[in-house]
C-alpha cells in the first residue's frame, strides 16, 4: 500500500472484507481505522485501509459549496480513493469493498459513490452529505440497484445539515440503493451507538440483534470465533486474552433450578472504573415509607415529552410501590419519557429485576449480553445488576417500568390449562454476544443502589463482553405471540387467564408483581355481561394502555396510567353499563372480535401501593379520577 496509507486487519488474501475509509477534516488515517475497528470488534476477515489526505483535510472549502468552487482540491481527493480502490482490488481481486468515511470523509465517500461506476458492497457514511450547493446534491446518479447504504447525523449538528443528510439519502433512494436514515436528537459531532451496530450488521451481513430463543434457558454465545473457552469458566490464559468474570444473582448454593448466574469473557474486567458518587434525581426513587398506601381510584394523563435533552434514566418518574429493597422484598412501578439515546452512558440497576413495557417509540437495548429490538406491543427484562443502554430509533419514546427486589420474573404456571397456550417460552429472545474495543474518556456508569443513584466514570465502553454462557441474561418478548385462554361458553374467566410473567413474594398464590395482558382475542360468551365485572380484589391492580382502539380519547389516553387499590370496588364507566344493558339479546350472544389495535395491560400485587411525592403532586394526576365512571342507574 501506499506509504501515506493505515491498514489495519488480515493479510489481503484473506479479507473477506475490506473497508476503504476516509477520515475527516482535521483528522488522519489513523483516527477513522480506529472508528471503524469501533464498529468491526476486530472480526478477523474484515480489514480496513484509510488513506490519508494532504494536510489532514480533503478540501477547504465547505461541503455545501458549488462544485466548480472545490475545483482541483476534491478531483484529486477523488483520484486519491480510486487510487486506494485500484490498490485493494490488485492486492485482493476477491475482496467486497466497503466505502466508509466519517463527517468530511462521509461527503468525499457519497460523491465518489455517486459518480462512480465501481462495484461496492456497501456504503458507510456517518455525519456526511453529497457535496456540492441544493441541485447538485440531488442530482442523478448511476444505478445502486440493492446496494446497502447508512446514513446519519444528530439533529442539530453544527457541521452537517440535516436536510442535506435526508436529501441524500433521497437521492441514493432513487438509484435504487437501501438505504438505512439513522438519525439521531442533539447536537453530537460522532458515530453514534445504533450507527455502529447497524454497520456491523452490514459488514458481517448477519443481524446482531435477531437473539436466541428461550427463557431462562442456558446459553452459549462468542463474537469472535473461540473467544468462549470449551472446557472450563476461568481458564489460566484465555484466547484474546480476556478477562473471565461471573455475575451471580442467587446465592451459591442456591437450587440448580433456582440459580442464574453468567460467565462473562471481558476486553477489561467491569471494576476499572471510577468511584460511585451520589447522584441527585428528582423523580426515580424509592422511598415508600413516608406516606400511607393509597386507598382511592387514581389516575395519571401521559408523561409529556420533555424539551430539554432527556436520556431514559433521566427521564424516570417512580409512580410509588411498597416493600423494602433492603429486605429483597416488594416491587416499584416506574414511568418513563426520553428524546434521546444513552450515548456512553449505561445503567444497572443493584435494587431489583426490572421490566420494561413501551408505549411510545422503537428502542434498541444495548446491553452487556448483546443487542435487542424492543418496540410497542412488546416487553423486556433487564435483571438486576445487568449494564444496559436505551437507544431511540425515533425522536421521542414513553413507556413504563416494573420492578421486583426479591425473585425475579418466571412463567406462571398453567395448571389444568395444559402443556400449551400463554406465553410460550421459546418465544422470549435472549441476546447474542456484540461487543465493542471502543475508547471513550468520561463514559458514565449510574446505578440504582438502595434506592439512590450513584455515577462512576470510566475509559472504555461498557460493552466489551465478547462471550458469555449461563441463564442470566436480557429478554425481549413480543406480547402478539401471547395465546390467550378464553371463555367458550358463559361468564368470564378470571383475568389470571392473562398472565404473562410473575414474581413470587411467599405465600402461594400471592405474588408480588404480575404482568398481565389483555390481548386481541375473540369474546364468544352466551348471555354474560359482556365488559369487565364489578369487582374488589385482594391485590393491587395499576393500569396502562399502550394503544386503544377508540384512539386517545378522555379519560383513558395511550401512554396514562390509573390504579386501583386492593377491596377498593371497581367497574366500567356507568355510560357504557347502560349502553351493554340496551342492547338486543341476540347480539350480547353474538361472537366478538377484538380489536388488534387493543394493547391494555396490568401489573398486580398482593402488597398495597404507596404514591411518591411526584405522583401525589403531578400535573399529571387526575384528580377527579373517580368521578369518571360516572353515577350507576338504579334498573
Amino acid at each position: 500500500m501506499n506509504t501515506d496509507t493505515s491498514v489495519y486487519g488480515p493479510k489481503p488474501a484473506d479479507a473477506r472484507v475490506t473497508i476503504v475509509a476516509l477520515h475527516g477534516r482535521g483528522a488522519n488515517a489513523d483516527s477513522i481505522v480506529q472508528m471503524m475497528r469501533d464498529i468491526t470488534g476486530d472480526v478477523p476477515d474484515i480489514a480496513i485501509v484509510a488513506p490519508q489526505s494532504p494536510d489532514d483535510l480533503w478540501y477547504s472549502n465547505s461541503y455545501k459549496a458549488a462544485l466548480s468552487e472545490l475545483g482541483d482540491e476534491l478531483e484529486q481527493a477523488l483520484a486519491r480513493v480510486q487510487e486506494t480502490i485500484d490498490l485493494v482490488k490488485q492486492q485482493t481481486p476477491t475482496t467486497q469493498i466497503v466505502l466508509a468515511g466519517f463527517s468530511q470523509g462521509a461527503c468525499l465517500a457519497v460523491e465518489f459513490l455517486s459518480r462512480s461506476e465501481e462495484t461496492f458492497a456497501g456504503l458507510l457514511a456517518f455525519s456526511g452529505a453529497r457535496i456540492g450547493g441544493e441541485q447538485e446534491q440531488a442530482a442523478v446518479v448511476n444505478n445502486l440497484s440493492g446496494l446497502p447504504v447508512i446514513l446519519g447525523v444528530s439533529e442539530n449538528d453544527s457541521w452537517v445539515s440535516i436536510d442535506d443528510v435526508n436529501r441524500t439519502a433521497g437521492m441514493l433512494e432513487a438509484a435504487g440503493a437501501n438505504v438505512s436514515l439513522l438519525n439521531t436528537s442533539g447536537d453530537t459531532h460522532e458515530i453514534t451507538s445504533r450507527q455502529r451496530i447497524h454497520a456491523r450488521e452490514l459488514l458481517m451481513g448477519e443481524s446482531v440483534r435477531a437473539g436466541q430463543g428461550g427463557f431462562l434457558n442456558t446459553f452459549e454465545t462468542e463474537a469472535l470465533p473461540g473467544a468462549l473457552p470449551a472446557d472450563q469458566n476461568s481458564p489460566h490464559q484465555t484466547k484474546y486474552g480476556l478477562y473471565p468474570e461471573q455475575i451471580n444473582a442467587t446465592g451459591f448454593v442456591a437450587k440448580r433450578n433456582d440459580n442464574r448466574r453468567a460467565w462473562a469473557y471481558k476486553i477489561r474486567p467491569s471494576a476499572q472504573h471510577t468511584n460511585l458518587e451520589l447522584l441527585a434525581h428528582a423523580t426515580f426513587r424509592c422511598d415508600f415509607d413516608v406516606s400511607q398506601p393509597e386507598p382511592n381510584l387514581t389516575g395519571w394523563k401521559p408523561l409529556p415529552i420533555p424539551e430539554e435533552p432527556t436520556d431514559f434514566v433521566d427521564g424516570i418518574h417512580t409512580l410509588g410501590g411498597a416493600g423494602s429493597i433492603e429486605s429483597r422484598r416488594g416491587f416499584a412501578v416506574h414511568l418513563y419519557v426520553a428524546n434521546r439515546s444513552m450515548e456512553n452512558r449505561s445503567f444497572y440497576n443493584s435494587d431489583g429485576e426490572m421490566l420494561l413495557v413501551p408505549q411510545q417509540g422503537r428502542l434498541t437495548l444495548q446491553t452487556e449480553s448483546g443487542v435487542l429490538d424492543l418496540n410497542p406491543g412488546s416487553i423486556a427484562i433487564i435483571p438486576r445488576g445487568l449494564k444496559f443502554s436505551v437507544l431511540l430509533n425515533e425522536s421521542s419514546a414513553r413507556g413504563y417500568v416494573g420492578e421486583v427486589f426479591g425473585r425475579g420474573f418466571k412463567l406462571p404456571e398453567r395448571g389444568l390449562v395444559g402443556a400449551n397456550g400463554l406465553a410460550d417460552a421459546r418465544h422470549f429472545r435472549a441476546p447474542t454476544a456484540y461487543h465493542e474495543n471502543r475508547s471513550f474518556k468520561g463514559y458514565r456508569i449510574t446505578t440504582k443502589f438502595s434506592g439512590q443513584l450513584y455515577e462512576a466514570t470510566q475509559d472504555h465502553s461498557a460493552y466489551d463482553t465478547v462471550a458469555w454462557h449461563g441463564n442470566y441474561t436480557p429478554f425481549v418478548y413480543d406480547l402478539r405471540h401471547f395465546s390467550p385462554m378464553i371463555t367458550g361458553r358463559f361468564d368470564h374467566a378470571d383475568p389470571s387467564i392473562f398472565s404473562v410473567l410473575t414474581a413470587a413474594l411467599d405465600e402461594e398464590g400471592a405474588n408480588c408483581l404480575d404482568l398481565v395482558f389483555f390481548p386481541p382475542r375473540w369474546d364468544v360468551s352466551e348471555g354474560t355481561f359482556r365488559p369487565p365485572y364489578f369487582h374488589r380484589n385482594a391485590v393491587t391492580e395499576i393500569n396502562g394502555i399502550i394503544s386503544d382502539p377508540q384512539g386517545d380519547e378522555p379519560p383513558f389516553l395511550s401512554g396514562g396510567i390509573f390504579i386501583t387499590p386492593s377491596m377498593t370496588a371497581h367497574g366500567i364507566v356507568a355510560a357504557n353499563v347502560d349502553k351493554f344493558l340496551a342492547m338486543d339479546k341476540e347480539k350480547v350472544s353474538q361472537p366478538h372480535r377484538l380489536s388488534d389495535d387493543s394493547f391494555w395491560f396490568q401489573f398486580e400485587t398482593v402488597l398495597p401501593i404507596y404514591l411518591t411525592p411526584w405522583a401525589q403532586t403531578a400535573s399529571e394526576r387526575i384528580n377527579d379520577w373517580p368521578d369518571i365512571w360516572g353515577t350507576y342507574s338504579e334498573h
